[in-house]
């Protein structure tokens, strides 16, 4: 996956969590945060594993966790994206 689709994925993301009313504020803002992140280091560094900590990652996959059942879209969105991630050996 190139970092353009990356981009994309993040992007989509971000537009499910804006169309998606019944999601909490906290989850809401937290998986915004976790998107804000790995598009700062998109735009800014490239992909750079180094910049890229595991810890985003461990977040990414519990947040996919939390929306299985209530936001399977976003949760398949977020699926997505780490698997992508993950092509890149991270």
């Amino acid at each position: 996956m190139e970092k353009q689709n990356l981009k994309q994925l993040i992007e989509n993301i971000h537009s499910l969590l804006q169309n998606e009313k019944s999601i909490d504020q906290e989850s809401r803002e937290s998986l915004q945060k976790l998107m804000g992140d790995i598009r700062n280091i998109l735009e800014n560094s490239g992909l750079n594993k180094e910049e890229i900590h595991m810890s985003l990652i461990e977040e990414l996959k519990s947040s996919a966790r939390n929306f299985e059942a209530t936001h399977p879209k976003v949760s398949e969105s977020i699926n997505i994206l780490v698997n992508g991630l993950s092509n890149f050996g991270l």
